[in-house]
């Protein structure tokens, strides 16, 4: 199904999103710095004292789990919601990158980093051996 011109958004809600994708991007940072710092993750602060008071490599593995799935995370989200400000100052935003429909706004708002229309999110995820 093709979507009109007028299911992608408004300069308005351009406006909108572009600030919501800034400040989010700025809050991710300063969570990537905070965890390249150290963290005060009450599960991080015990497990590192255990980890002094027990010499405990399984719990050493633990720390380093944790540690490193959140900071993973949170890098992962900055690159997408970074994508998305470039689709925005290049006119792309909004757009399927499979099949070049209008992603419906109701998607957008839901997902502001959403690089497909929901039939085409829906296909990539079906595909076989898909990472």
């Amino acid at each position: 199904m093709t979507r009109m011109a007028s299911d992608t958004p408004s300069p308005i809600d351009r406006d909108r999103i572009k600030a919501n994708l800034d400040a989010r991007r700025t809050a991710l940072r300063v969570e990537v710095k905070a965890q390249l710092r150290g963290s005060g993750d009450d599960r991080v602060v015990g497990l590192r004292n255990r980890l002094d008071e027990t010499d405990d490599w399984a719990v050493a593995d633990s720390l380093a789990e944790l540690d490193i799935a959140g900071l993973r995370h949170a890098l992962k989200e900055l690159t997408e919601v970074d994508a998305a400000l470039a689709r925005l100052r290049d006119d792309r935003y909004g757009l399927c990158i499979d099949c070049g429909d209008a992603i419906a706004p109701a998607r957008l708002s839901a997902y502001p980093t959403a690089t497909r229309c929901l039939e085409c999110q829906q296909t990539h995820e079906a595909r076989p051996g898909r990472v």
